[in-house]
């Protein structure tokens, strides 16, 4: 909301006086949000993500062709819309929000990512663990910690871990478009460097089919 007020000055000298009124209005710009991470399938999806703003903002994006963003202020919306990802990889795409009268301060970040029919592997940024798509490895710190891994496939997937293996956890889940495989690894109690594993599996006919297996490294 706007608050508006006013200055009133007045000067006085042998008699003579001045009087003089500044008006102005005050508006409060949102400070900088952390990124807002958009995930969008692989066909022509559409995602309304909820933005509100006691500002007038303009939205920014790259001449993304496959991309489009429409904005309502009255409902506190950002509607993004995809056309479908026929490539190879998830493609992504950086959209800024700055206040109308002033592009240079960014005050929000959308980053949208959209998968594709291919089978795909990334793992969140800021994160204190490594993964080696091509070796399909994850490595965990020794204090331990969560990843999320964000895998694309055409067909649904479910994920396991040795019964033996106590001291790491996963789990999987379809979310917007990608499957997101959340590891949990327990502290390491010694020095050593211990190794663990999660298998995917996809649906068969004779039953779940494994088709590949993340190895967990910790030292």
């Amino acid at each position: 909301s706007f608050a508006e007020g006013y200055i009133l000055l007045s000067a006085f000298c042998d008699g003579y006086s001045a009087l003089k009124m500044i008006s102005f209005r005050e508006r409060e710009v949102a400070p900088a949000e952390p990124d807002i991470t958009v995930r969008l399938g692989s066909g022509a999806d559409t995602c309304v993500v909820a933005y509100k703003a006691n500002f007038a903002y303009k939205l920014s994006l790259p001449k993304e062709a496959w991309l489009q963003a429409v904005t309502d202020p009255e409902s506190g919306t950002v509607t993004f819309t995809v056309d479908p990802n026929t490539g190879n990889t998830v493609r992504s795409c950086t959209v800024t929000v700055t206040p109308a009268n002033n592009p240079d301060y960014i005050c929000t970040t959308f980053q949208v990512m959209q998968a594709t029919d291919a089978r795909t592997y990334s793992l969140d940024p800021g994160t204190a663990f490594s993964f080696d798509p091509d070796a399909l490895s994850l490595t965990a710190p020794a204090e331990g910690g969560d990843a999320d891994i964000w895998i694309t496939s055409p067909s649904a997937l479910t994920a396991s871990v040795p019964e033996t293996q106590d001291w790491a956890q996963a789990t999987l889940a379809a979310e917007a478009g990608f499957w997101h495989l959340k590891v949990h690894v327990d502290a390491l109690p010694s020095e050593e460097t211990r190794t663990g594993s999660v298998t995917l599996f996809m649906p068969s006919a004779i039953g779940p089919l494994p088709i590949g297996e993340i190895k967990i490294i910790q030292k």
